[in-house]
Parts: C-alpha cells; sequence; structure tokens
C-alpha cells in the first residue's frame, strides 16, 4: 500500500489524545491479537502483512511474526499465492456463545451499514469503559478515503464530542470529579480541561440530544454524536458520524435527522432485546 492509499488517519499520524499502545495494564500481543481480527472483520477480505501493520501501526516485522504465528494455530488462513491472511473458520465457530445483552449485535451492524450507505459518512460506535470512550464498530463507504479508527481504540471521555455524549448521562458532580481527576493526570504539553466549558457542552447536549464538532478525532473531521441510555446494567452506547468537517457542516440537517433516526431505532430494538430475547452471533463473521 502506497503512502497516498493509506487510511487518512494513518497519513496525518494518530491524534495524540488516543491513548498510546503502552498500557501497562494489558498484554500487548494479546491485543495486537484481537485488533488483527477485528480488522479482517471490517474490511471483510484478505489482507497482506504489510497492509495490517499499516492500518493498525505495527511494525512489520513483529506483525509478520505474529500473523505466522496465528496462522500455524489455525486461527488465520494464509494464502501462499496471493501472500495475504484472513481469519480461519476455527476464529468463526470461537463465537458460538451466547449473548444475552440489551443492544442485539445483528441491529447494530444493519443499523450502522445502513446508516453509511445512505450518508457516504464514516459512521462509529463506541461505549463507555470506566472514564474512557472505546471505539467498537466502524463502517465506511468503501468508495471514500476513510477516517481510520482502530477497533478498541480509547480515548479521554472529556477530549471528544463522542466521549462528551456519553458524559451527558452523568450527573453534574461526577463529571466534576471526572475533569479535576483529567487535569491532575494530563500529560505535559497536554492542555487544562476547562471545568465550566465542558459542563455547559454537556448542558446542550442534554438539552438537544446530541453532540457536534468540526475538529471531531482528526484535524479537519466533523463529528455528529448521539447518546444511547444504557439497556440493563450495560455500559452506554454512543453512534457516531464523521466526515470532512465541510461536507458535514454543509448537510448538517439532514445528517443529524438520520443519525438521530438510527440511534431510536437501535434504542427501541435494544429494548426489545431486553424483554427476553436471546441473541446469538458470531464475534468474527
Amino acid at each position: 500500500m502506497s503512502q497516498s492509499q493509506r487510511p487518512a488517519a494513518m497519513q496525518a499520524g494518530n491524534s495524540d489524545r488516543f491513548e498510546p499502545d503502552n498500557d501497562s495494564a494489558t498484554i500487548k500481543s494479546a491485543k495486537r491479537v484481537l485488533q488483527i481480527l477485528e480488522l479482517l472483520k471490517e474490511v471483510r477480505r484478505p489482507l497482506s502483512t504489510t497492509d495490517i501493520a499499516i492500518q493498525l501501526n505495527y511494525p512489520i516485522s513483529s506483525t509478520a511474526a505474529l500473523l505466522k504465528s496465528l496462522a500455524r494455530l489455525g486461527y488465520l488462513h494464509f494464502d501462499k499465492t496471493a501472500r495475504t491472511y484472513q481469519a480461519s473458520l476455527r476464529v468463526g465457530l470461537l463465537g458460538g456463545w451466547t449473548y444475552s445483552g440489551g443492544f442485539a449485535p445483528d441491529v447494530l451492524n444493519d443499523v450502522t451499514e445502513h446508516l453509511a450507505a445512505e450518508t457516504g459518512q464514516t459512521v462509529v460506535l463506541g461505549f463507555r469503559n470506566e472514564n474512557h470512550i472505546q471505539y467498537v464498530r466502524v463502517v465506511a463507504p468503501e468508495t471514500r478515503v476513510r477516517y481510520y479508527l482502530p477497533i478498541g481504540s480509547r480515548q479521554r471521555l472529556v477530549d471528544t464530542s463522542m466521549g462528551r455524549a456519553l458524559l451527558s448521562l452523568d450527573e453534574d458532580g461526577a463529571i466534576d470529579r471526572l475533569v479535576r481527576r483529567a487535569n491532575a493526570d494530563r500529560t505535559e504539553g497536554q492542555a487544562r480541561i476547562e471545568p465550566a466549558e465542558v459542563k455547559a457542552e454537556i448542558h446542550d447536549i442534554r438539552r438537544e440530544g446530541y453532540a457536534y464538532s468540526s475538529d471531531g478525532f482528526f484535524k479537519g473531521a466533523g463529528i455528529i454524536a448521539v447518546p444511547l441510555p444504557e439497556p440493563l446494567k450495560e455500559p452506554p452506547l454512543v453512534l457516531g458520524l464523521g466526515g470532512p468537517a465541510e461536507e458535514i457542516r454543509r448537510d448538517l440537517p439532514r445528517l443529524l435527522e438520520l443519525t438521530l433516526a438510527a440511534a431510536a431505532e437501535m434504542s427501541a430494538k435494544g429494548e426489545c432485546a431486553t424483554r427476553g430475547t436471546v441473541i446469538a452471533e458470531p464475534l468474527f463473521a
């Protein structure tokens, strides 16, 4: 893959608001295995070692070693002619357990794919993981340059519109404590977060039912974010629609209407799922 073919996020470099890939609380190799499988699920086509390394910003040498190990164990299939990898039947069979949570995976998949196709923009799903937002699904039309977010990547809730949309579901006291902690833990060169600014934005999100920013995940990217209150005791989800800031701004009324309708559909069908429907779906289709 040439430099010009790389996704926008990789050309520009990952935003410094993203959590670095050196979390001491995780085993790096385990994290990379799952990110590789999730990437293969999202692109739905075989990828070369170089493709995977570039998409996930991994060293090529360690990526090659990991892919060979997964192929040897039977979790990946290696095409010797095309020099590409894809998930094997063993991976597909791993996902046969029963999922009984509030949001039905098939509903989330169908709604996000439909929204991306209808708008021509990138659709992102994230959920709250303690004081972070973690991205679990990214859908973008194949014909567009992609603002690529590695599945599983995290950002602090206070740093993004999608994160602040999730914070709108919290009480003000909890938000105050989170902002104080974020300021206390900020790294060198990281700007201080103004509590009054955050609370004002969150009050607007509560009133309007959505967040909007013209500087989303990456410079020049606009984002619409709609929070979905959690069914049962699951973490809440947030639905995001993003793309070039000028395109989002120019078509904001239509894109907002479609995003709000998609979020309402997810919530309505999620509520139905909590009333006894058991959902079973492979994790890696």
